[in-house]
């Protein structure tokens, strides 16, 4: 699966698009961000009768991609912009759906947690 979006993510940032050589390099480590976050919320928001829209599916995985993949050189000029636009497109793919405050906090903080532990130096960096 990795394998797909990375040639998708990669495919498309690119130097001869205009990206900025960094972001380049940056865009293989989000590729398993993004599934990582996908397979924690897939495992921990599961549907209950009164939460029956927590259906987590592999086209999420592509809406958060459309979204990323809309973006042009010149908005994403460092690795923090992408970083950002990432976060912002998981959110507004997974978390908008979530019905009540708890589940949005618990969300926040997986996203914190994913992009520390993958991320940890880099984003130190950021």
């Amino acid at each position: 699966m990795d394998k797909i979006f990375k040639t998708i993510g990669c495919g498309y940032y690119c130097v001869e698009r205009g990206f900025d050589q960094r972001v380049v390099k940056f865009m293989e480590l989000i590729v398993p961000l993004t599934r990582k976050l996908w397979q924690s919320i897939k495992t921990k928001m599961l549907p209950t009768p009164a939460k029956f829209h927590y259906i987590f599916n592999l086209r999420d995985l592509s809406r958060i991609w459309e979204g990323m993949l809309k973006c042009i050189p010149e908005v994403a000029s460092d690795e923090a912009t992408v970083l950002k636009l990432w976060k912002h497109e998981s959110a507004r793919v997974i978390a908008d759906r979530f019905t009540n405050p708890e589940d949005l906090v618990w969300f926040n903080k997986c996203v914190a947690s994913i992009v520390s532990e993958d991320l940890g130096e880099v984003e130190a960096t950021l």
